[in-house]
């Protein structure tokens, strides 16, 4: 009459001697609810780590005009320069013919002048000033850039912004030169290039200074349209709910 208990402690056919009471069946957890709201906000915030618009690619610097996206416009902004600079060495310390070297080199740079503040800007970098007359005879500087969605060339950045820095360089070192040796006549001449040359390359600065203002209002806009879509969707979400 007296049953056997089956002792939990007693050994299992595969040897083991866990009780049974602690064999308890799994209960499969329910699965979790797609949270909407955080889905929305690492989607927020991997789109504000993200640049709208890559001006440069990371790498070594590179000037090959054959990888450049205008390659004639590139030629032909070395090509004033370098003409500028060689009638400068060979009627200045060759010849010694201030005339020669003043009409030569003035002639060159004003091309220079004008082909980068008109082509070569706006072609390579997407950047271009000019001023405007305004009906009452004043002057207002304007700076127009690029669309905020298109790309740069590196190597269009590099050969513009290079070769400008490049040749003031040149000018400033040969003002200073001419000044030590009091040469007035050459001084005048080396003012002017510096001049011309430093006011391209000033107004370009500020271009590009107008370009990032631009850029930054446009990540603020997209900032503003994401936590916008944010709140939509949480909204809908609470009234689904």
């Amino acid at each position: 009459p007296w049953s056997k208990k089956e002792d939990p402690w007693a050994k299992k056919e595969d040897g083991s001697t866990i009780p049974s009471f602690f064999n308890t069946p799994q209960v499969d957890e329910p699965p979790a609810q797609f949270d909407l709201t955080k889905q929305t906000k690492k989607a927020e915030n991997k789109a504000d780590m993200q640049p709208l618009t890559i001006e440069k690619e990371e790498g070594p610097i590179s000037l090959n005009f054959k990888q450049s996206s205008h390659p004639c416009t590139c030629i032909f902004l070395f090509f004033f320069k370098a003409a500028a600079i060689t009638m400068y060495i060979i009627f200045s310390w060759i010849f010694d013919n201030y005339l020669a070297a003043f009409l030569s080199v003035s002639i060159l740079l004003s091309f220079d002048f004008w082909f980068t503040k008109n082509i070569a800007g706006r072609r390579l970098i997407g950047l271009r000033w000019w001023i405007k007359i305004n009906d009452d005879g004043s002057e207002k500087w304007v700076f127009e850039s690029r669309d905020v969605e298109t790309s740069v060339s590196k190597v269009d950045y590099s050969v513009f912004w290079y070769f400008q820095v490049l040749l003031l360089l040149f000018w400033v070192i040969a003002l200073v030169l001419n000044i030590l040796r009091l040469s007035f006549f050459w001084v005048c001449l080396d003012l002017f290039c510096t001049v011309l040359t430093g006011t391209n390359l000033l107004n370009f600065f500020r271009c590009s200074r107008a370009h990032q203002a631009k850029l930054k209002n446009a990540v603020k806009a997209e900032k503003c349209c994401a936590r916008r879509r944010a709140a939509s969707c949480e909204k809908g979400g609470s009234g689904g709910d």
